[in-house]
């Protein structure tokens, strides 16, 4: 019968044919009753969102002064007596000194710009950081500098930044209600 075979192309195929389906069937129940098996934890990605109250704020703002050469000393001394002049309004504003930040004074140079060959000037300038969890007081002092620029204080400010201290502790909270969190 082998030779009858060899020498049909129709049984030869019919054969093949039938050992593929053969085969298949056995490959895929092997794989249902072992690969299906394996599979028995479900990972589920996604995003969610929390609305929060901020719990602390920061103000960050400078003063300054513009100098030449010749008055670089006073004008050390003008950053004095507007350092002072700074530190008396957030007292009366109600902060403490623990959350003031005054930094030392920093000198930049720049050069005039005209055809006379103009002096080079210095801007004096010192950073001043409020940070504290009273939000409104942040918000109403970053509103009153008038009083200071009144007494020839050059101040600027840039607007309030609220932050929210406990984002770690909700990742935790989310980490123990879902089981686990991928990174």
């Amino acid at each position: 019968m082998c030779e009858e075979i060899k020498k049909s192309p129709v049984l030869s195929s019919l054969f093949i044919g039938v050992a593929l389906i053969v085969s298949a069937c056995v490959l895929g129940t092997a794989y249902m009753w072992n690969g299906a098996q394996a599979v028995k934890a479900l990972e589920v990605t996604g995003s969610a969102t929390q609305m929060v109250k901020a719990d602390s704020a920061t103000l960050h703002s400078s003063f300054a002064r513009i100098v030449t050469l010749d008055q670089i000393k006073s004008g050390y001394a003008d950053m004095k007596s507007d350092e002072a002049l700074v530190t008396k309004f957030f007292a009366t504003q109600g902060v403490k000194s623990e959350e003031l930040t005054i930094a030392p004074v920093s000198m930049n140079v720049y050069y005039e710009n005209n055809n006379q060959g103009g002096p080079t000037k210095y801007n004096l300038q010192q950073d001043v950081t409020l940070q504290t969890t009273d939000l409104a007081k942040a918000d109403k002092i970053a509103k009153s500098f008038q009083t200071l620029i009144d007494q020839g204080v050059i101040f600027s400010t840039n607007p309030v930044e609220y932050y929210y201290s406990k984002l770690p502790d909700r990742s935790q909270l989310v980490a123990k209600e879902v089981g686990t969190i991928s990174r």
